[in-house]
């Protein structure tokens, strides 16, 4: 089995700017040509941001409003760690998937990577805490979205979303079966052409 070297990093925030509060982190490692996926999720109290320099928003704010009452868990979790404690979390299961990879080279995807890994980026630095990433291993799940696009497939609809919307894991859970869709098709058509 190929070992899982891609990271789908999502986030769920209070806010859409790069220093915006992060409540939860989920991630899945996995790989383009297997099945073998691991997961990571943790939530992050939002004070612990607050108190570091980290935004909101109002409009989110209003947004989570009216989300579900699921989604909305999160809000006021009881298992919430302090922002530091989360990313070093993070850290240690980064660096374990890492560790697997073939060459230890990862791709860090966000579904934009002006948003996820920009805010990561931000948190990580408030605390004062390394990067477990490299600048160029940053990818955008948008960018290879509109590229099935551009082929005349849509898998983002077409799959059927499971889990919790607007759960950092779920979704990151769905991007990856959309992207490995895309990727598929990518394959296929060129295998097709050579």
């Amino acid at each position: 089995m190929t070992a899982p070297n891609e990271i789908m990093l999502d986030l769920e925030t209070l806010g859409n700017r790069p220093t915006s509060v992060v409540i939860a982190i989920g991630a899945a490692a996995f790989n383009f040509d297997s099945n073998e996926i691991d997961t990571f999720y943790v939530e992050v109290d939002s004070q612990s941001s607050i108190e570091l320099g980290c935004t909101t928003d109002e409009s989110t704010l209003k947004w989570w409003a009216k989300q579900s009452e699921e989604a909305k868990t999160i809000l006021n979790s009881p298992n919430a760690l302090p922002i530091d404690e989360a990313l070093k979390q993070f850290t240690q299961w980064l660096v374990s998937i890492r560790q697997k990879a073939p060459k230890m080279e990862l791709g860090i995807w966000g579904n934009d990577n002006t948003f996820d890994i920009v805010i990561s980026e931000n948190a990580f630095s408030v605390c004062n805490l390394p990067l477990p990433w490299n600048f160029w291993e940053s990818r955008s799940v948008r960018t290879l979205v509109n590229v099935g696009q551009r082929l005349g497939i849509n898998p983002k609809k077409e799959i059927p979303r499971e889990g919790v919307h607007h759960n950092a894991v779920d979704d990151s859970l769905h991007q990856v079966k959309y992207c490995k869709a895309i990727m598929d098709h990518i394959k296929g058509v060129s295998v097709c052409t050579q």
